[in-house]
Order: structure tokens, then sequence, then C-alpha cells
């Protein structure tokens, strides 16, 4: 099984000197099957999240329900979230939650390279979730 976290930002003037991520993304790849989950935030939400509800532990959630139901759903409506996809080239993330989505060239690229995580010593996604947000609490602590 093989992982992948990116982040895109809105590097539009009016945001570049805030340098904030608009979007966290994970791609997760199980054989043949690819899951894409997205996090997306908000005005009002605080950088510092701590366990689950940061935004890289939501998008690889989202990816795992994904991939577990074989489904898409949560479709993007909010103006505001869509308006900053637009902004930082993410119009191909129309839902929070996508089973076999047509990748981008940048998402094939990163895949590819990506090594699988039991390779890495994790036995589950679950665990390397788990591990991660044991990372954002010591990082909050």
């Amino acid at each position: 099984m093989k992982v992948v976290l990116y982040y895109m930002k809105d590097t539009s003037e009016d945001n570049a000197k805030a340098n904030k991520k608009t979007a966290t993304i994970a791609l997760i790849q199980r054989g043949s099957e690819i899951a894409r989950g997205v996090a997306i935030c908000s005005v009002k939400d605080q950088f510092k999240y701590r366990g689950y509800l940061s935004g890289r532990n939501l998008a690889l959630n989202r990816a795992l329900k994904a991939l577990n139901n074989e489904r898409i759903s949560g479709e993007i409506r909010r103006p505001d979230a869509i308006e900053l996809l637009e902004k930082c080239g993410c119009e191909f993330c129309n839902h929070k939650v996508r089973y076999m989505p047509d990748l981008t060239d940048f998402e094939k690229q990163r895949l590819e390279s990506a090594k699988n995580i039991e390779d890495e010593g994790w036995e589950s996604l679950e665990d390397y979730i788990e591990d991660l947000t044991f990372e954002i609490d010591e990082e909050a602590a």
C-alpha cells in the first residue's frame, strides 16, 4: 500500500504573505485501487489542530473511507472552499472522498515514486495514521 500526502496553497497576492495551506490531499493506493481524500482549510480554522482533526489525518481518513467503501461522497459546495481550490489549482478536487479518481500528472508521479508503507515499518494504514496523530500531539505539547 502506498500513501502520498501533499498540500496546496493559495498563492494569490492577497494570501501570499500568510503562506497558509489551503488544502491537504491524501492519496492511497492498494494494488490497482486508488482513493483520494481532501481536507480544506476554512478561514475559521486554527492552524495547530491536535490529533485526528489535523488536515493530514482528516484527508487520510477520507481517502481510507473512499477505499474501504468504494465510493465518492462529500461534494464540495461551500463557495469560499471552491474559490480557494480554484486559486491554488485544485479544480480537480470536487469531492472530499473519491474512489478511483482521475489523477493529475503530479499525483501519478508522486504515487509512482512513493514507498510501500509496509516496507517502511507500518503493518497497516491505521497504524500509519495513528503514528501521525501521535506526532501532532507531541508537536502541540
